[in-house]
């Protein structure tokens, strides 16, 4: 994941750009919002899923929960 948030870079010595290790040309055109955006909800979700099986192992139920366990 580091490597896609790298930004291309000036030598200090010339005027060539300094690439990555797969020396590709730049595709990555997604902004860093949408990027930053996915991962908070990746996140949300997990941490959810977590919860709920949390709650389940301690048989309490998960709020909002309409099943009868």
């Amino acid at each position: 994941m580091t490597t896609r948030l790298r930004r291309r870079q000036k030598h200090t010595g010339g005027s060539s750009d300094v690439a990555d290790a797969n020396a590709g040309p730049d595709t990555d055109t997604e902004p860093d919002a949408a990027v930053t955006a996915r991962i908070i909800e990746q996140t949300r979700s997990v941490t959810m899923r977590l919860r709920q099986a949390h709650l389940q192992q301690t048989g309490t139920k998960a709020p909002g929960s309409s099943s009868d366990g």
